[in-house]
């Protein structure tokens, strides 16, 4: 009999939503090359926190290393500059990403 168990991993990332022409965009500095487009901040949000998800399961499959992120008390307040503190949002999400 097979062991076709699935665990589940928590992570926290931290995701920036920027205001720009057209929309918003979203990344997380942990995660190289990770990017989303939405027309508002929510839609870029969702779709990056998505795109986390799979970035993660498949550094999971492929047995590589999962980049860390610490956001300490304070931290996200003093990298926002002062003249985009109206654009640039920060957020940390939890996910959850299922591996075998």
């Amino acid at each position: 009999m097979s062991n076709n168990l699935k665990s589940a991993i928590e992570f926290k990332v931290r995701v920036i939503v920027e205001s720009c022409e057209g929309g918003c965009h979203a990344y997380c500095p942990a995660l190289k090359g990770l990017y989303a487009c939405g027309d508002t901040e929510e839609e870029a949000l969702i779709k990056a926190t998505s795109a986390a998800q799979e970035y993660l399961s498949y550094l999971i499959r492929e047995h590589e290393p999962i980049p860390v992120d610490i956001i300490a008390d304070g931290e996200v307040e003093s990298i926002i500059p002062p003249g985009l503190r109206n654009t640039v949002h920060h957020y940390v999400k939890d996910l959850l990403v299922i591996s075998n």
